[in-house]
């Protein structure tokens, strides 16, 4: 499966740090997405369905695996995506059960690309 880490940090200097990710990234498009996630029951990692509303409904099945734990974390993922997102809600929910939904507005997204030696 793909791999990813994820960093969660509070900003000092919002305007900085936007440019230093642009200056990083392998995009110099800021995008701004409006996201719906709805979590589902999953025993043996994470499952959510993702809607990004203002990208023509693009829909996501989204399974990963990431530790519950304080600093970045290392995801394992696997991505689908997805025709008809409402109707797979249903289905997932009736048959998983519905954990909960998470609705939010990215401001910005960039991409980084680390080298490993």
């Amino acid at each position: 499966m793909p791999k990813n880490v994820e960093i969660k940090a509070k900003a000092r200097n919002v305007i900085r740090l936007h440019q230093v990710a642009s200056e990083l990234s392998s995009s110099q498009d800021r995008q701004i997405l409006k996201q719906e996630d709805t979590f589902f029951k999953c025993e043996n990692g994470r499952l959510k369905l993702r809607v990004i509303k203002n990208k023509d409904k693009l829909a996501e099945l989204i399974f990963y695996k990431r530790a519950d734990s304080a600093g970045p974390k290392t995801s394992e993922f696997q991505v689908s995506h997805i025709s008809a997102p409402e109707e797979l809600k249903l289905t997932l929910g009736e048959a998983l059960g519905v954990i909960g939904e998470v609705r939010k507005t990215r401001s910005c997204i960039w991409l980084v690309r680390l080298g490993y030696t």
